[in-house]
């Protein structure tokens, strides 16, 4: 199976108009091309600067000839502005003013297909094939939720937004078929979720196989009927549910349609390019005793193919110096060979006026983490929080929730809690022994929660998280914080079947397409039947090991980021981004000077 990854469009676009972005992808018809479409940056969040850096990083590995910035408001675009070079920088308000020239190098369109504004994935990728300009009209769009191509199948869960355009960009720059099915209920993939944690917990006396074969059987009827035996490949658009674990019998992969897909997509083709390096610096993490674990294994067939290994191991892995590599070390592939799982905190009622002056009440699950650098008097506290009901609605609750006036009550909350704000009482406080999606990795000292806003100094990894649950909110957290692939498992695996299945997709079939090497290590170790791992990335990523001088080349990249860092701890706005960045620069500067003093640079 050779599945290629597609060249790269000359231009971004950057819009949250569905319809116009999809008129405009209508006139970027070259075969075997992505035109990279990205979500506008979230304004209304916290750390809404890092919203607009992120793209701006993704920018940066593209490389265009030009950025197009669609009705993204004010602030946003000032945003870009600053960063953007000027003669690169197009902002418009109406598609009408867009042509040709500007977009740049394309083959034009030579007739109007018109379209009803709902059903866009169908609607332009049938407009890119037949190089037809796209015009949305005031009437029903047909229902056609299939539109053929090649042997790979995409399953998309219909989303009303810029997912379905950069569905459809994706679909015909790989030349696979379509398929579009309704969008699953958060609450449903919460539910199908936690029926996979808890496969083992529960104790009904009914065989685990069992267990796992009616879960598959309910996914299978969400899905509606996918001909999968007409197809050598799925990949599946997804707000969260991992469908390929329903399909054990061919390879398949997952790409989250929110957040941040186009950037997610762009950030693996650009690492597919063939004038990228490929694998050359892995971090190795094992809290654990790593004599008989696959990390040595892996470990040492890494290092034979001229890949760095920086390895935590036993005491190394302490939840600090873990963080603090993951974060800002620079890496390719990440290996993590541990426990997982959710982990106890409280429950809190708050009480709180909002800017409106409305009196809410808001019910929160809150699980910490704690680690403290050896040496040091300093603690860290990482804190996720989940919220439980407003008002006396479940939050959980898609239909009561409809009817309840959020307003500004979560805005208000998470700024009153951020300035630590008197106004928010604390009226009842209980335990409670697992946090729903406080999901942890046990490290040296302590549990870890891993939270990106960026990881492994942009380098955009691959992650193999050989933990157990590792699927659940960690797949989603290492993608926000840039990893273009991650593999993870839906329940729990026993430390020998890890071990195996680990080092068999390493040393045996990792030069393959990553779902194709994933699945045939699962056949070699469970059979057809079992498959505990699923993945996210495109089909196309795989592991290609580096190329050059990589002692240089990782020496200049920590003097790098340690000046980036420290130039950051100077000029930030706020003083917590200050002390986080000197922080940073401090671990830096000490890996570097000892890097260097290890390799004589």
């Amino acid at each position: 199976m050779t599945y290629q990854s597609p060249q790269m469009e000359d231009t971004v676009l950057i819009t949250d108009d569905s319809h116009a972005a999809a008129e405009i992808s209508s006139m970027k018809n070259r075969r075997n091309y992505y035109f990279p479409v990205l979500d506008g940056p979230r304004m209304t969040r916290e750390d809404k600067e890092n919203e607009i850096v992120r793209r701006i990083n993704t920018i940066a590995r593209i490389q265009p000839e030009r950025v197009l910035l669609f009705n993204l408001g004010r602030e946003a675009s000032e945003g870009f502005e600053k960063r953007i070079p000027s003669g690169k920088f197009y902002h418009f308000a109406d598609t009408k003013d867009i042509d040709y020239k500007i977009i740049g190098s394309t083959h034009k369109p030579q007739k109007d297909l018109f379209w009803g504004k709902n059903n866009i994935a169908v609607g332009l990728l049938r407009a890119k094939q037949t190089r037809s300009y796209l015009r949305f009209e005031q009437k029903v769009s047909p229902k056609d939720n299939f539109v053929p191509g090649g042997n790979h199948l995409v399953v998309y869960e219909e989303r009303d937004d810029i997912a379905s355009v950069i569905t459809a960009n994706y679909v015909f720059s790989i030349n696979a078929s379509l398929l579009v099915i309704p969008s699953v209920q958060g609450s449903e993939t919460d539910d199908i979720l936690e029926s996979l944690y808890l496969i083992y917990a529960e104790d009904s006396g009914e065989p685990i196989s069992k267990k796992i074969e009616a879960i598959r059987e309910r996914i299978r009827q969400l899905a509606q009927g996918i001909p999968v035996k007409r197809y050598k490949l799925i990949t599946f658009i997804t707000g969260g549910l991992p469908w390929g674990f329903a399909f054990p019998e061919l390879p398949s992969t997952h790409i989250f349609s929110y957040p941040d897909m186009g950037a997610f997509i762009a950030n693996s083709v650009v690492a597919e390019r063939k004038a990228d390096p490929g694998i050359r610096v892995s971090i190795t993490i094992d809290p654990g005793d790593s004599e008989g674990s696959e990390t040595e294994a892996i470990a040492e067939y890494l290092s034979s193919r001229g890949t760095y290994v920086r390895g935590l191991c036993g005491p190394q892995a302490y939840v600090q110096n873990v963080s603090y590599h993951l974060d800002v070390f620079p890496h390719d592939l990440l290996l993590i060979s541990t426990h997982a799982g959710e982990i106890a905190g409280d429950r809190l009622t708050y009480h709180f006026k909002d800017r409106e002056n409305i009196a809410r009440e808001l019910v929160v699950d809150r699980a910490v983490g704690f680690s403290m650098e050896p040496g040091s008097d300093k603690v860290r506290v990482g804190e996720f929080c989940r919220f439980v009901s407003l008002d006396g609605v479940r939050w959980d609750d898609t239909e009561k929730k409809s009817g309840l006036y959020i307003g500004s009550a979560i805005l208000d909350f998470l700024e009153y809690s951020h300035n630590h704000d008197n106004r928010l009482e604390i009226v009842n406080s209980v335990d409670v022994s697992r946090v729903r999606g406080a999901m942890a990795l046990r490290m040296y000292d302590s549990n870890y929660m891993p939270f990106f806003h960026s990881m492994a100094d942009e380098c955009t990894p691959i992650v193999f998280n050989n933990a157990c649950s590792s699927w659940r909110e960690m797949s989603g957290r290492f993608a926000f914080g840039g990893a273009r692939a991650y593999i993870g498992t839906m329940f729990e695996v026993t430390s020998i079947e890890a071990k195996e299945l680990a080092t068999v997709f390493f040393t045996k079939h990792s030069q393959r397409l990553l779902p194709v090497a994933l699945w045939r290590a699962q056949n070699d170790v469970y059979g057809e039947t079992r498959h505990p791992y699923v993945m996210l990335g495109t089909h196309f990523t795989r592991i290609r090991f580096g190329r050059g001088d990589i002692i240089k080349y990782l020496g200049a990249r920590l003097r790098r980021a340690a000046k980036t860092w420290r130039d950051h701890s100077i000029n930030a706005s706020y003083e917590d981004s200050k002390k986080n960045a000197a922080d940073y620069a401090s671990f830096l500067e000490k890996e570097y000077k000892n890097f260097a003093a290890k390799w004589k640079l």
